[in-house]
């Protein structure tokens, strides 16, 4: 074998190992479709988060329902699930708390290159997940 054969030989090998790798470390499209999903939901109950807290502070009250939270004036929230159209679960749970609700398709903690693995009360199970809120003043002790 000449030295350009062997060259070549090594290169292809080279290759194909790399080729192998990246089909063996990468998952299925369709796990990857999930967990971008996901990752729309996590987005969609923080948007919504905010958008309770700003209607906390116009209204000093929570909104009875995400209908009352749609017709805000500003609100530019997604209220429905990406995948489903299903709206998003939410309830009062008291007059400075609620509760919000989403059903996920993964489970944040296999992933660790998921932006919200391991960060807070976001890391959800594969299935409907409920989030217990309470408004940032009670946390601050600044609800006048």
């Amino acid at each position: 074998m000449t030295g350009t054969k062997i060259l070549a030989s090594i290169v292809v090998m080279i290759v194909i190992t790399s080729i192998v790798s990246a089909v063996l470390i990468m998952e299925p499209p369709s796990q990857q479709r999930k967990r971008k999903l996901d990752t729309r939901r996590v987005n969609d109950l923080q948007n919504i988060t905010r958008g309770v807290e700003t209607y906390w502070k116009r209204h000093k009250a929570i909104p009875p329902n995400l209908n009352a939270l749609s017709k805000d004036p500003g609100s530019d929230i997604t209220f429905t699930d990406p995948a489903t159209s299903v709206p998003y679960g939410y309830e009062v749970t008291g007059s400075k708390s609620y509760k919000l609700c989403a059903t996920f398709e993964t489970d944040s903690s296999s992933n660790e290159l998921q932006p919200y693995n391991g960060l807070g009360i976001w890391g959800h199970a594969a299935n409907l997940q409920c989030f217990e809120q309470t408004l940032s003043c009670v946390k601050s002790g600044r609800c006048d």
